[in-house]
């Protein structure tokens, strides 16, 4: 470790040319952590999360169907298809193709994609329930 003098003043008023000091950025990490010690020490608990009521219905799909996922799914299938059939740039090239045709509103291919997606997520939940 590289000390910052070569002379040295001691605590107790002395001087000593080969006395062994803590580095600087050794000091400084141990501050910060003493810092961040007593900071978690003194935060509050986060409030607990409320339970669910048991008047709704709960859900018991893996995935919920949406339109949101179903164009993530879209894009993510057809990033892995193209991986599959033509390695890594296709996968790349056909899953930007994919995340911005599902992303249309109206287009056909926009809507066999989310079509697709969506059969796809039902498949995964169906699996899922099976269990």
């Amino acid at each position: 470790a590289l000390v910052c003098g070569v002379v040295s003043v001691s605590r107790t008023g002395g001087t000593s040319a080969f006395a062994t000091q803590q580095p600087v950025a050794s000091r400084f990490r141990t501050q910060v952590f003493a810092e961040s010690k007593d900071k978690a020490a003194a935060a509050p608990a986060p409030a607990p999360a409320p339970a669910p009521s048991a008047s709704k219905a709960s859900s018991t799909a893996l995935v919920v169907v949406n339109d949101e996922n179903a164009m993530t799914t879209a894009s993510v299938l057809t990033g892995f298809a193209g991986a599959l059939l033509g390695g890594v740039w296709l996968g790349g090239a056909l899953f930007a193709a994919g995340a911005y045709y599902a992303r249309k509103e109206n287009d056909d291919a926009s809507q066999a994609l989310k079509g697709i997606a969506t059969a796809s997520l039902e498949a995964l939940n169906f699996g899922a329930s099976l269990n």
